[in-house]
């Protein structure tokens, strides 16, 4: 019996003995060191308080200088009262915040001193700045929000590919529908492979054929032509240059006009006496443009002088002088009789002759639509712009026998253009085709003042 009690009583005392060191363990976890109330207080406020109790500590670079000594509310938010023990003085730039003292979640308030050394804290004044730094609650907090987030993605996900009772799952029907796409085109593949052969089969035999036009050295193949007509083309470009280098010497009617003073002055005049007439809304702009171009098939030169005149910024008129080397063809017919026999003899002959330009132009955005005579005969064009270099054009006229001409232009200076394309004249005895390249150039009224100017 003494036994079963002598048990017990050392149970007991082990009981007591464990139960004060837990009790003492829990004191010192909740930072309860102070429970004086000497010193001198402070307070702040922060939104929330979690894990500060009453006599939690106030440290200063890990050292305890003071204790929390009641925590309340203020304005919605936390507000706690601070006792600081003996002289430490705290600097007006100071500030605090809640730090967390181990992993159980118990916190206490951290107090970073300023560099401020000439002005502190009155007793019993606000520290108003509060800095908030994470805990071991707020990471948890941020690990449930991703959890939530993971978790919500992973149902994304089971619905796109296994589906619900509201939808059919996503992936499967991109499966269907490609293996739906698979066999359409492998049905599509069979029922034309006749197609698809000869297909390939005319792509050949044209790849073939081009090979032999461009391997072809013989001057009367096709790619003789072409070096001929490049040869000429250079020639042209050579004939150009001396024109040019005339013009700035001054000499012919153009150098005359760029350069001898009086004949600026007389141009300008005209100009301005034109603009006066024409003028409507706005200022009269007007521009004098030279340019030719040689034909591949005739192997001649067609020329153009011609001027356009611009009262408005959306509309212009075109009048032009074409020299074309089509001109006009005349037949002659003679009738030759000996011994009682007779015989016609037909002469044909082409002449040069002079042909009209008078169009009026109307611009939209980056097209511009003219009509009128083209080459003295009724006609149309549509020019677009897709930048300010750059113009293609497509013209129709003489709808007799009509004519289409495809146009590429292009200006890499600013009174300096060239261009090439094509032309085809639909005639009774059968459709005819001309390439073409050329140079041209072009003056407007500022380069005439201009050049007036530095005259």
């Amino acid at each position: 019996m003494e036994k079963i009690k002598s048990k017990e009583f050392k149970v007991g005392i082990s009981l007591v003995i464990f139960l004060s060191i837990l009790a003492l363990f829990s004191i010192k976890i909740a930072g309860g060191g102070y429970s004086t109330s000497s010193g001198h207080a402070h307070w702040f406020l922060i939104s929330d308080a979690t894990g500060i109790i009453g006599n939690s500590y106030v440290k200063i670079s890990g050292v305890p200088v003071g204790h929390v000594e009641s925590i309340g509310l203020s304005s919605g938010k936390a507000r706690l009262n601070l006792l600081i023990q003996g002289e430490t003085k705290i600097p007006v730039d100071s500030y605090v915040e809640i730090r967390a003292k181990g992993i159980l979640g118990a916190k206490y308030v951290g107090l970073v001193l300023g560099k401020d050394r000439k002005n502190f804290l009155a007793p019993g004044s606000e520290i108003k700045r509060v800095k908030v730094k994470g805990s071991i609650s707020d990471f948890l907090n941020k690990v449930g929000e991703v959890s939530h987030s993971i978790q919500k993605l992973s149902s994304s996900f089971e619905r796109a590919i296994i589906g619900d009772d509201e939808s059919n799952p996503l992936i499967s029907q991109i499966i269907q529908n490609v293996n739906l796409l698979t066999k359409v085109l492998l049905k599509v593949t069979s029922d034309n492979q006749g197609k698809i052969d000869s297909t390939v089969n005319n792509l050949h035999y044209i790849s073939m054929q081009l090979r032999k036009v461009f391997s072809s050295e013989k001057d009367g193949g096709s790619w003789g032509r072409l070096k001929d007509g490049l040869l000429k083309f250079s020639n042209s470009l050579e004939s150009i240059n001396s024109i040019v280098e005339k013009v700035d010497r001054g000499e012919g009617t153009i150098g005359k006009l760029i350069n001898d003073e009086g004949t600026i002055n007389k141009v300008n005049s005209a100009l301005e006496k034109v603009s006066s007439l024409l003028g409507g809304v706005g200022e009269l702009k007007t521009e004098v443009d030279f340019h030719s171009e040689y034909l591949t098939a005739a192997q001649e030169f067609k020329s153009f002088v011609g001027i356009k005149l611009q009262p408005g910024s959306n509309r212009h008129y075109e009048l032009a002088v074409v020299n074309t080397p089509a001109g006009t063809t005349t037949r002659t017919i003679t009738r030759i009789e000996e011994g009682g026999s007779s015989s016609v003899q037909t002469e044909y002959k082409t002449v040069e002759s002079l042909k009209f330009n008078a169009l009026l132009a109307k611009t939209y955005s980056d097209f511009t639509l003219r009509g009128g005579l083209i080459e003295s005969s009724g006609g149309f064009a549509v020019d677009y712009h897709p930048i300010e270099s750059l113009e293609l054009s497509v013209q129709a006229f003489n709808f007799k026998e009509l004519n289409l001409k495809t146009t590429f232009k292009y200006i890499p200076l600013k009174s300096l253009y060239v261009y090439g394309g094509q032309e085809s004249a639909f005639k009774k005895a059968g459709p005819e085709s001309n390439y073409f390249v050329g140079m041209g150039i072009f003056i407007n009224s500022n380069d005439l003042s201009l050049l007036r100017f530095l005259r």
